[in-house]
């Protein structure tokens, strides 16, 4: 609907990615809070990490969330492409 009404393709893609990022940092943020309360109950998932050990936590906090950018970033791209005319006409 946005394009049809003459957004920029580009702005259609910045708000998909932008949406879907904000969950994403939302998500990361809750489950590392959860993580550190929960750290002594995760006893038995460690092989060989201390329970607060800051380089793995970033390093997983960093993939999960250029995971997450990728997976807005394509549907935002292909919606970008999409011809509003063939969208709104079709059923």
């Amino acid at each position: 609907m946005r394009l049809a009404l003459g957004a920029p393709p580009g702005t259609m893609t910045r708000f998909i990615v932008g949406r879907g990022m904000r969950y994403a940092v939302v998500g990361s943020g809750l489950g590392l809070v959860v993580t550190l309360v929960l750290v002594h109950r995760l006893d038995t998932l460690r092989f060989g990490v201390s329970p607060t050990d800051g380089l793995t936590i970033a390093a997983v906090a960093t993939l999960r969330l250029a995971v997450a950018l990728v997976a807005c970033w394509l549907p935002g791209r292909r919606a970008a492409r999409i011809n509003p005319i063939e969208a709104i006409g079709s059923d």
